[in-house]
């Protein structure tokens, strides 16, 4: 899939860009549960650029997957900020064998011959492999929030000492008399 780069001179981040399209899709299926995904390449329309990417996700059967089409048509205003447009539909679960052929009768409803296929990533439910492509494809993966320092233990010059308790050895013994201190 060739990469496309903004050729607009906003410098705001292009929501019209594969890598974006596919956070809003993140948004919709869980990176968690996508099996594998098929990126077909950027076609023009009269509305603007129109791209499908077809989703094969977990299923709650193990051989089950869900099919799912992600569509997205992009036009710009005059500044050429891109406004986005999405359709996902879920076409329903399929055996996972049966992914293959699917793509293919979609290739063939498309009618793309001499254009490039479609780019196929396996995922494996992997959130670490999502964000490797979203990377690829020229996005940046969201910061870690970084952890909190831990608790340092208070400066003993700077907080007071607790106060003592005098134990019972400080304590005069009951019957027996008090040491007078003028008496030494």
């Amino acid at each position: 899939m060739n990469l496309p780069t903004s050729k607009w001179v906003n410098t705001d981040p292009d929501a019209g860009l594969p890598h974006a399209l596919l956070e809003r899709l993140a948004q919709q299926v869980p990176p968690g549960n996508i099996e594998d995904i098929w990126l077909f390449p950027a076609r023009r329309t009269a509305a603007g650029e129109s791209t499908v990417f077809l989703v094969a996700a977990l299923e709650t059967e193990a051989d089950n997957r869900r099919v799912i089409t992600a569509r997205y048509t992009v036009t710009r205003d005059r500044k050429g900020t891109a406004n986005v447009r999405e359709q996902i539909d879920e076409h329903g679960t399929a055996p996972a064998a049966a992914i293959t052929r699917i793509v293919n009768g979609v290739l063939h409803r498309m009618d793309q011959e001499g254009e490039q296929p479609p780019r196929t990533e396996r995922i494996e439910r992997d959130p670490e492999r999502w964000w490797a492509l979203i990377e690829q494809l020229g996005g940046t993966r969201p910061a870690v929030p970084a952890e909190p320092a831990p608790e340092a233990a208070p400066n003993s010059q700077d907080a007071p000492a607790p106060p003592v308790e005098p134990g019972p050895e400080a304590l005069p013994a009951q019957n027996s008399p008090v040491p007078d201190p003028a008496a030494d």
